[in-house]
């Protein structure tokens, strides 16, 4: 058995072996947008991933305008995200209530000229991707038309936003998606797990999971396969099965859940490949408990005076989170 800090030694090895895993994926990263140099393409790659989770596609019509928006809304600590968003591609604005936050795009240049380009070069993977589509002909309609958009346009675009969203027919969007299986970038998969991924403890036994509803079902089978052949960078042990991901749909949501909870899967190949990731929402302050508690699992070490998996369980206040770290990192040292 390797001790816990080999695996904050391995680290190195780890993004070397993903970038050698998915150097072929650079072709598209020599698309030029606006504004954008080739150092922020995987955060791009992030955002594509980010949105497939928790983006959204808005269209609006009145008598006189046809309005489009990009949104993204969240709760309210993960602000500063939102913010970086902004930053990163020097558009739209930022707002914030008590309890929720969110970052629109509705300027129509910015539209057309920013965030059209992301998403043709770092394209969308779920049934979001059918959302994008319709909005981006809806786009296109008035751009040929400018202000003055027609009756017949406003019927076409009106025609497309009836079957976006939670309007569109869902049996129809399954037979719409590519029967290939795409392959996933690693840095868009964190941004989707940052919006749907879950970091859990089950039976005092830590879990890993992505749920997405089964509509989405390619990206699910793509997600499988990303998963079961990450890297295994265990120098001890070569002889590892890979990880076994396991499915399960919920028939009331029709949420399909993709769980890792193998010990050795989680702790030979999730958290190497986690380790070597950024996150930049809340999700990372998740992941720093559950890797201690992963970390402590596998040792088998007994945390004295702390329920640590109840702890993981409960929502932590964000005063106390880096109090609760600062305690079980001082734990992991010991190690």
């Amino acid at each position: 058995m390797i001790s816990c800090r080999d695996v904050l030694n391995i680290n190195v090895l780890f993004t070397c072996a993903i970038v050698n895993s998915y150097s072929h994926l650079s072709n598209k990263d020599e698309i030029k947008l606006p504004n954008f140099s080739h150092d922020s393409t995987e955060f791009l790659h992030w955002f594509s991933g980010f949105t497939d989770a928790e983006g959204n596609f808005l269209i609006s019509l009145d008598r006189y305008y046809v309005r489009f928006r990009f949104k993204i809304l969240l709760h309210i600590d993960d602000v500063e995200v939102l913010n970086l968003i902004k930053s990163k591609l020097g558009v739209g604005i930022v707002t914030a209530s008590e309890a929720h936050c969110s970052f629109v795009v509705q300027n129509f240049d910015d539209i057309k000229y920013v965030i059209w380009p992301i998403f043709k070069s770092f394209p969308l993977h779920t049934n979001k991707k059918l959302d994008f589509d319709d909005f981006y002909k809806a786009v296109m309609i008035k751009g040929e038309t400018g202000e003055d958009v027609t009756q017949v346009d406003k019927e076409k675009i009106l025609s497309l936003k009836n079957n976006m969203n939670l309007k569109r027919d869902n049996s129809l969007s399954i037979g719409l998606e590519s029967p290939e299986i795409f392959v996933v970038n690693p840095f868009w998969f964190i941004g989707f797990l940052e919006g749907e991924g879950t970091f859990g403890i089950k039976n005092a036994s830590p879990y890993f999971q992505i749920a997405q509803k089964n509509t989405s079902q390619s990206a699910l089978n793509a997600i499988k396969v990303f998963i079961s052949t990450l890297p295994n960078i265990n120098l001890h042990n070569t002889n590892l099965s890979p990880p076994n991901v396991t499915s399960a749909i919920n028939k009331n949501t029709d949420v399909v859940s993709l769980v890792v909870n193998s010990i050795d899967s989680l702790y030979y190949y999730i958290l190497p490949f986690l380790d070597s990731s950024k996150m930049y929402t809340r999700k990372a302050i998740d992941f720093k408990i559950w890797r201690i508690a992963l970390l402590l699992r596998f040792d088998e070490v007994v945390f004295v005076g702390l329920n640590l998996y109840n702890l993981i369980n409960i929502d932590i206040s964000k005063d106390n989170l880096i109090k609760w770290i600062s305690i079980l990192q001082a734990q992991e040292s010991k190690l």
